[in-house]
């Protein structure tokens, strides 16, 4: 189970820190493969078989990409690019492996509940070494001098990625933890709340302080819920009086703190409006893109890189928008895509994981390449654990047989 928590850890964070003093990526991803065929064979069960086959399964990107890069070879324009592709091929294959080996409600829930407990965790100690000793850890990591140059996913220096993750492991932490009363999941909700405003606040991701509004509207209807209309009185009031002593102190920080996510959203610090304005001049450039191929064929993401700066300068990003991106790679495919995306959807409403959906979307809607992020299989797998195997708070979810 170790091994299995830290090739986990490794994967989803691709925390270079830790899979280099563990052990190399390549040979993470050859163990996920060979363990996952090991369980696939020993504990089958075809519910599970069925769910990965019919789910927004990995395996799609993986085929439609050799078809479309096995035509560029015809066409003799091929200059492959696999990262994305196998990246995303070990995540989809280690929870494969976690489904085969937790073969069990309590132990597929006591997974995931750990899992992200270790991963907020280990988080929360990278964020804080970067934010204080970020030379060092910039030396630390890839020989960098500045924070500046420093990118290591997850990291405050992938601030959305970063805020993302953050906000989607309390999620679960909370979903999934047995408290002992409705106080102490209320103080811990809050307490989580306030560390995750401080981290994604530090980390200057405006899309991450959005997700994080959704899950303070959580909590705001969930407490409601638990209080008299007096009482409620009573702590709006008093919560009055404390954010009016508050507000000049929080004002004069954001605007010495142009580079924090408030300020950015909120005061335009920090190129905040350069960078908005770079991000729709990717999308725009995906949609010439999509235009330029007919709306009906895309180039695969195996060779989608090739394809896209043939089109455009190298100045210009991959467009900024998940489902352009896709589009750019699978066409006409890409709307297989969103059904089964649709279908997963559907899952986690059924299994009240409605915060689990904002989770998913958001991203897909303020980042380029959110699918190819192994943090998307992560959170598809666990929407299906809740509906497969009955973690959530309902007994009665329709299995597939």
């Amino acid at each position: 189970m170790i091994a299995m928590y830290l090739v986990g850890f490794s994967m989803v964070l691709n925390l270079y820190i830790l899979v280099s003093l563990i052990i190399p990526s390549a040979l993470i991803i050859l163990a996920s493969l060979g363990i996952s065929f090991y369980f696939f064979v020993k504990r089958f069960n075809v519910a599970d078989f069925i769910n990965q086959l019919i789910n927004w399964n990995l395996s799609f990107y993986i085929l439609f990409s050799l078809l479309f890069y096995f035509i560029a070879i015809l066409l003799k324009v091929a200059e492959p690019n696999f990262n994305d592709l196998i990246r995303v091929t070990g995540a989809s294959f280690y929870f494969n492996w976690v489904f085969f080996a937790c073969d069990t409600q309590t132990k597929i829930k006591s997974f995931f509940l750990r899992f992200s407990v270790g991963l907020y965790l280990i988080l929360l100690a990278q964020a804080i070494v970067e934010y204080y000793f970020p030379v060092e850890f910039g030396v630390l990591v890839s020989g960098a001098l500045t924070k500046i140059s420093i990118k290591v996913s997850t990291t405050l220096s992938d601030s959305n990625n970063f805020a993302d993750i953050i906000i989607i492991l309390s999620i679960i932490i909370l979903n999934l933890y047995t408290f002992k009363s409705s106080k102490q999941y209320r103080m811990a909700y809050m307490g989580l709340l306030v560390l995750d405003f401080v981290l994604v606040n530090i980390s200057g991701s405006r899309q991450g302080l959005i997700f994080w509004a959704i899950l303070f509207l959580g909590f705001i209807w969930g407490f409601v819920k638990g209080f008299s209309i007096k009482k409620l009185l009573q702590i709006g009031g008093a919560l009055a009086i404390l954010i009016s002593l508050l507000v000049p102190i929080l004002i004069s920080y954001f605007e010495e703190n142009p580079g924090s996510a408030v300020g950015r959203l909120f005061l335009g610090g920090a190129n905040s409006g350069e960078s908005t304005n770079s991000r729709w001049s990717t999308i725009e450039a995906g949609f010439e893109f999509i235009k330029s191929n007919y709306f009906l064929l895309g180039s695969g993401s195996i060779n989608f890189d090739k394809a896209w700066f043939d089109f455009t300068s190298n100045d210009t990003p991959l467009p900024h928008n998940s489902f352009v991106f896709l589009y750019c790679q699978y066409g006409i495919f890409t709307f297989a895509l969103v059904y089964l995306l649709f279908r997963s959807m559907k899952r986690a409403i059924k299994a009240r994981q409605m915060l689990m959906v904002f989770g998913f979307l958001i991203p897909f809607f303020f980042q380029p390449n959110f699918p190819y992020y192994a943090i998307s299989v992560f959170v598809l797998s666990y929407i299906d654990a809740c509906y497969l195997r009955q973690i959530g708070n309902e007994h009665d979810f329709e299995l597939i047989s």
